[in-house]
């Protein structure tokens, strides 16, 4: 783990940004969900951002 990576990070977020699921666009709405969830919640998980970005 480093700094961009937080603890609140979900098991199925984290097989997204780490695995095949990274290149595939489906993975969008699950992205966005996890984004709502982190602006609701306050915090920010960059790797998962930066994955929503370049689908």
């Amino acid at each position: 783990m480093n700094g961009e990576d937080p603890p609140e990070r979900p098991e199925y977020v984290l097989n997204i940004i780490n695995g095949l699921e990274r290149y595939n666009p489906e993975a969008v709405g699950a992205l966005e969900g996890y984004l709502t969830e982190q602006c609701e919640q306050k915090y920010c998980d960059c790797n998962a951002n930066r994955t929503l970005l370049k689908l």
